[in-house]
């Protein structure tokens, strides 16, 4: 019978190579250049473990410099998303003992992507139960302690990841977690099944409320106000609307109440790693995928705004030109 799988990407050969060679620069350009390819791609993220990228990628977050243990951490963080076989060997390699310490004395970039990778390899396998090798592991490793501290002292992003990741993490190695579902997922079902009956949902309290004509909250607070009400995101619905991608918004908001994005605006503004994790994390088609990312980034925050603004004050016109039309 012909073997009917997808040959790899041939560059991946050509990164794997850089990553040992070369400045930092380069090496943190062959890191990037292979998350950038991992990112929401299952078939690409078991070529790269297939062909051993992995070890690098850890020596890298070892000993590279600034710019490339960033880049590194942050390529292993993708590579780790929803892939057992990438989780288990980043652990093989030695990789959660590495991000732990760069967590600890990492520049800003790597510290920020260090906390993704952890809590990448404690959420949830495949199977939809938590990897509880890993969270003991990297308990194991003083992965608490180091997350704790970035929570309370590292920048905003930084700090973000990093409370992510606690809560995954068990305070002693030993703690059994299989079996058990993570926060994410109960959240991201409470979403889909408020949407399916017009309610909004505020995780932190666990309640659900009735959605207020035009997109107000149970207090009338605008999208990602404060008050305590259910997190909204502004623009979010028009965007995934736009892109045909509308069934996707449970899982698009409870990505953006984790990041504290409260505007389509947030993730764009960010760097445009966030954009590519925000596309990644809705796990669409390959041509879905690509076309939600370059609409998304299709231009700055203001440009979009006025453009936005153009096409309805033209599409106004043109309607009252018609009617005028018509009336003659």
């Amino acid at each position: 019978m012909a073997d009917l799988r997808i040959a790899a990407d041939p560059r991946i050969a050509g990164w794997l190579a850089q990553l040992g060679s070369g400045s930092d620069g380069e090496r943190a350009g062959a890191a990037r250049a292979l998350g950038d390819l991992a990112c929401g791609n299952d078939a690409a993220k078991e070529d790269i473990t297939r062909q051993g990228g992995i070890a690098p990628l850890v020596a890298l977050v070892r000993g590279g410099g600034a710019q490339a243990q960033g880049k590194a951490a942050w390529a292993l963080a993708l590579l780790a998303d929803s892939n057992d076989a990438a989780k288990e060997e980043i652990r093989r390699q030695g990789g959660i003992e590495a991000l732990v310490a760069l967590v600890r004395g990492g520049g800003a970039e790597a510290q920020r992507e260090a906390a993704r990778a952890l809590g990448n390899l404690a959420y949830g396998n495949a199977t939809a139960e938590n990897n509880a090798a890993n969270q003991a592991a990297i308990a194991a490793a003083g992965g608490r302690e180091a997350l704790e501290a970035l929570a309370r002292d590292g920048s905003g992003r930084a700090q973000t990841w990093a409370r992510s990741a606690l809560k995954l993490i068990p305070a002693e190695p030993s703690v059994e977690l299989v079996g058990a579902r993570s926060a994410g997922e109960v959240a991201d079902d409470k979403l889909r099944r408020a949407q399916q009956s017009g309610e909004v949902v505020d995780l932190e309290a666990g309640s659900s409320v009735k959605q207020e004509p035009g997109g107000a909250g149970p207090s009338g607070s605008a999208p990602g106000g404060g008050g305590g009400g259910a997190w909204q995101c502004a623009g979010l619905q028009e965007l995934l609307d736009g892109c045909d991608l509308g069934g996707s918004y449970a899982t698009a908001l409870a990505w953006c109440k984790e990041q504290g994005a409260s505007s389509v605006d947030d993730i764009v503004e960010s760097e445009v790693v966030f954009a590519d994790q925000f596309v990644a994390a809705l796990q669409l088609p390959p041509i879905k995928a690509s076309r939600l990312r370059k609409t998304l980034m299709q231009g700055q925050p203001e440009e979009r705004s006025s453009g936005a603004a153009g096409k309805r004050k033209a599409a106004g016109a043109g309607a009252g030109a018609g009617a005028g039309k018509k009336r003659k």
